[in-house]
């Protein structure tokens, strides 16, 4: 058997390479399985903070979130951690003369009034950076 000259010395390395990636394809772990999933939150919901109540429209492109609440553009993200699980929203306002920074939880399967299936998201929120103030929204 004749080697190519760079691969002199190296073979071992690259068979032990080669072994150890179809040894732990084997198990099933793949890049994929530490990923997780995206929470999609596409909808309009009724949404209520600082005594405020508007509509919160949500359109969304995997993690980046975009649309308007109560006229005023809305762009953003959702992301959901992969060791507990926990979905969380962040959003800035865009109004007329003012800015507002949203962050908050995402709950599946809850709203804001008993009995109601659906999605909840709530936590705080700043105006022109000062404040802090609570929201939720919910469908």
């Amino acid at each position: 058997m004749k080697r190519i000259a760079f691969l002199k010395g190296k073979t071992t390395t690259i068979r032990l390479m080669l072994s150890l990636g179809l040894l732990i394809g084997s198990f099933g772990f793949s890049a994929s399985t530490a990923v997780a999933q995206t929470p999609y939150l596409f909808r309009t919901y009724q949404c209520s903070g600082n005594f405020s109540y508007l509509t919160l429209n949500i359109n969304q492109s995997g993690a980046t979130i975009w649309g308007d609440m109560g006229g005023d553009y809305i762009s953003g993200f959702v992301s959901q951690d992969s060791l507990s699980g926990a979905s969380t929203i962040t959003f800035t306002r865009y109004g007329m003369g003012f800015t507002q920074t949203y962050t908050g939880k995402i709950e599946v399967g809850r709203c804001s009034t008993a009995g109601c299936p659906g999605v909840l998201l709530h936590g705080m929120f700043t105006h022109n950076g000062s404040g802090k103030y609570g929201w939720y929204a919910s469908r």
